[in-house]
């Protein structure tokens, strides 16, 4: 079951969108409520799940009522498809562990918001927290690209 899933999810869409509410964490740091609704592949078909050779396996609309949180960009799930990691454009790291009802993308659960530090040395103002993209580096770490102040910071794997 794991297997036949992880091998469709290079070809599986995941759809995020930001919701934001006027109440939420001044931080921006720690645990956040996420709703999550279930997208089908075609609105007005919802019974469809191929396109062509592509089995789709869900897609979710991310909402919280938490002001920091929306903009996601950079989408990556692990290996293992359990967790799912963002960004967001006002400068969050934005983490969940993935639900499945048998094979298929079903929800969300344990949402948390870690603010993006700036590295060492950098000293520039402006909207420096604008991430748009995501790649693993190998060890557990992240290449982030940024827009507005164009480069690209490496973090290394959290303790």
């Amino acid at each position: 079951m794991k297997s036949r899933f992880l091998n469709s999810l290079a070809i599986t869409f995941l759809f995020l969108a930001a919701g934001t509410a006027a109440a939420g964490s001044p931080t921006g740091t720690g645990a956040i409520p996420l709703n999550a609704t279930a997208l089908p592949l075609n609105p007005t078909d919802p019974a469809q799940d191929r396109v062509g050779r592509l089995l789709y396996r869900g897609g979710l609309r991310l909402t919280s009522p938490d002001i920091l949180f929306g903009g996601l960009s950079g989408l990556n799930v692990s290996a293992d498809g359990q967790r799912m990691i963002a960004m967001s454009d006002n400068g969050r790291w934005v983490s969940a562990k993935l639900l499945y009802d048998k094979d298929n993308l079903a929800g969300v659960t344990d949402g948390v918001l870690k603010p993006i530090k700036k590295l060492k040395g950098y000293h520039r103002h402006g909207n420096w927290t604008d991430a748009e993209s995501l790649a693993q580096d190998g060890s557990g770490g992240f290449y982030v690209s940024f827009e507005h102040l164009h480069r690209i910071w490496h973090y290394p794997a959290r303790p």
